[in-house]
């Protein structure tokens, strides 16, 4: 028992220093950029796969294993990381980090059921990958209470004048060992404990949702038939829940199961209720899928929308093997089993290939927009350029046709390349660049120099992500040709003297952005803004504003509201 507390304690020590170490490298540039990336991930992957199946499986089988993983997940992410100029554009694309998640956690119980049966084990695979949630949940608590005990005592100490906590902790190398053994000692107590810690109540408490669940799927289905299904495919939002409904359904369907009929829900009422909430699974997955193949066909591939689309097949396949499984009658449960088995496994191979030039989710996306833009399906006032720039090298091949197109006469395609200024992926990122490509994308209601002051007072201002945000919103055109923005200025604070703004600005997916912006005592203030008849404009409705308020200032009128005002209190009054 003692020692295996050091064993664990040790790997955590090991797992800090070495991320410390490495940390170091690369402040002092002993690696660059995409080999400090790879490095870092081949530690990270090899201490947490090391620390998750240490106990389990006996040292050396753990310590190959984690290796292993390591260098796979390493050697992927390291591939992928060839479409993008550097390693900032690697670790925001949103294909490697998740895979490479998925890669990194996936395989550890398979690992632990082969070193001791059989990866082919559902009750083994079920219990260790329970018990490493379980466990590292409950060892990353233990850190954060302990870092608050030292801090606490650090206080405490400090105010009778003892600063040993504090100065120790002044050593940058010292949070990275303390974290690492405390985390690894927490591990090795709590599988000690693997008898009495067990995910068993957890598994209990999440059947307990499965009739609710149900229950809300069933209202669900049986609404759309009256609800219709034109307001439900809005956008990847909208596929976002109910791919969020399918993995909470299996999942409770899969707690109701357990690892075996023995430890599976005894109750009919449950059973059946698992039945018919596994079959009903299908309607969710079916739909977004659907959502997002409508989104598709409207607007062409995206990062994004490939992500979804991924997720949303496999929930689809994991839908359909369930009603399979339930088809094939009494043994059912076993079934639905050996169902997410295979689906673990296909959603590791489809992480996998999502790294390789096999799926390159970056280049899908860039020949579908470029040959939505060549034959006109994108209208130069729906092209977002900024969304190339994010999409690594195949993102930057675009974007260099889309400057042929624009110099070989495609007149509109060059204004809009103009309004965007610093949009191109090699720009450098100069505020007075992008403040004056934004000055003249920017509508200003009114026009009048006043006015021009307070813009270039709140340019001055903010952060130079929101102008860039700005100027990407601005870009967005709007159906009708007019830039996606707009910013008024007027007396909208009456006992404010001088003039506030209001910038309202319309995003590439058609919602809005809204600001204001009020000079108060010489220091620019931000301000949210509401609407006080009702929910803020989206979509055509936001369009038509922006479009109106660039021609015309509307009157300003005082929005009807009273208020009690008790002697010497403060007032009340309704919320808009």
């Amino acid at each position: 028992m003692a020692r295996q507390r050091l064993v664990m304690a040790l790997i955590g020590v090991l797992a800090g220093a070495s991320l410390y170490l490495l940390a170091v490298g690369i402040e002092r540039g002993w690696l660059d950029g995409r080999a400090a990336l790879g490095v870092a991930l081949f530690a990270g992957t090899f201490f947490g796969g090391l620390l998750a199946m240490t106990g389990p499986l006996e040292l050396p089988r753990a310590a190959i294993c984690a290796a292993a993983v390591a260098a796979v997940v390493a050697l992927l992410f390291s591939w992928a990381g060839l479409r993008f100029d550097g390693p900032h554009d690697i670790v925001t694309a949103p294909f490697p980090v998740i895979s490479v998640g998925i890669l990194c956690l996936l395989p550890w119980p398979f690992l632990i059921a082969e070193g001791q049966t059989s990866w082919r084990d559902y009750p083994r695979l079920f219990t260790e990958a329970w018990g490493i949630f379980m466990r590292g949940s409950i060892a990353v608590i233990f850190t954060g209470l302990v870092w608050g005990v030292i801090f606490l005592s650090d206080a405490l100490l400090g105010l009778v004048g003892i600063t040993i906590i504090g100065n120790t902790l002044e050593y940058a190398v010292v949070p990275w060992v303390i974290t690492g053994a405390v985390l690894g000692l927490a591990l090795a107590v709590v599988l000690e404990l693997s008898d009495k810690v067990t995910p068993y109540l957890v598994l209990r408490l999440l059947r307990i949702l499965v009739p609710v669940v149900l229950v809300v799927m069933a209202v669900f289905i049986a609404a759309l038939p009256f609800r219709g299904l034109e307001g439900l495919f809005g956008g990847i939002s909208v596929a976002a829940v109910l791919l969020t409904m399918t993995v909470s359904a299996a999942t409770l369907v899969t707690a109701a199961v357990d690892q075996d009929d023995l430890a599976a829900t005894q109750s009919v009422l449950m059973q059946r209720a698992s039945q018919a909430l596994a079959v009903l699974t299908v309607v969710p997955s079916g739909l977004a899928v659907w959502a997002i193949w409508l989104r598709y066909t409207a607007h062409g591939w995206t990062p994004d929308r490939l992500l979804a689309a991924t997720f949303a097949v496999i929930a689809v396949g994991y839908a359909l093997l369930y009603i399979a499984a339930i088809l094939r009658g009494a043994d059912w449960m076993e079934h639905i089993r050996q169902a997410n088995t295979l689906m673990s496994l296909v959603l590791m191979v489809v992480a996998a290939l999502w790294l390789t030039p096999l799926l390159n989710p970056e280049a899908i996306s860039a020949r579908s927009q470029l040959a939505r833009i060549e034959d006109g399906r994108t209208s130069v006032a729906d092209i977002d350029v900024y969304s190339f720039g994010d999409w690594g090298r195949p993102g930057a091949a675009a974007l260099a046709r889309l400057k042929e197109l624009a110099a070989a006469g495609n007149g509109a395609l060059a204004a809009k390349l103009a309004v965007m200024g610093t949009a191109t992926p090699d720009a450098p990122a100069d505020p007075a660049v992008v403040r004056t490509a934004l000055v003249a994308a920017l509508p200003l209601q009114p026009d009048t120099p006043q006015a021009a002051m307070l813009r270039d007072k709140i340019f001055a201002g903010v952060a130079l992500s929101d102008l860039q945000g700005w100027q990407q919103d601005c870009a967005a055109f709007l159906p009708t040709g007019e830039p996606g923005c707009v910013l008024v200025v007027a007396d909208f604070l009456p006992a404010n003297p001088g003039d506030e703004a209001m910038l309202i600005a319309r995003s590439g997916d058609g919602y809005m952005t809204t600001e204001g912006f009020a000079v108060v005592d010489g220091d620019l203030q931000r301000r949210s803004l509401t609407s006080y008849n009702g929910a803020m404009p989206e979509f055509d409705r936001g369009a038509a504003l922006i479009a109106g308020l660039q021609k015309a200032m509307p009157p300003l009128t005082a929005v009807p509201l009273n208020q009690l005002q008790p002697k010497g209190d403060v007032g009340l009054t309704f919320a808009p």
